[in-house]
């Protein structure tokens, strides 16, 4: 599929990035090339990409809301808060969202 042909460029083209330090244009056409691709895939299948963008959106934003609102609680800011603690705590707004606790 396309979609693995463009994502493994993108990979290629971060560990580029990734060696230098600076977003180079490289990168930033291949991610538009994967957007291009993945767009075109849900047009495809006869969905609108708009709107699964924007559910993706809504779905981030709840989990994001969540993932503070447990932090706060244990008396952590964001800004505090280290990667392990915001990861574990997405990882339970995803599994809550998806029935699973």
């Amino acid at each position: 599929m396309k979609v693995k042909e463009e994502l493994a460029e993108v990979e290629e083209a971060f560990e580029n990035y990734e060696r230098g330090g600076e977003v180079p244009d490289e990168l930033e056409a291949e991610i538009g090339d994967l957007l291009f691709v993945t767009v075109n895939v849900a047009r495809k299948i006869g969905l609108d990409p708009e709107v699964a963008v924007d559910r993706t959106n809504h779905k981030f934003t709840d989990r994001f809301g969540k993932l503070e609102a447990r932090l706060k609680a244990k008396g952590v800011s964001l800004t505090d808060a280290t990667m392990e603690q915001m990861n574990a705590e997405w990882d339970k707004a995803r599994n809550e969202d998806q029935g699973r606790v």
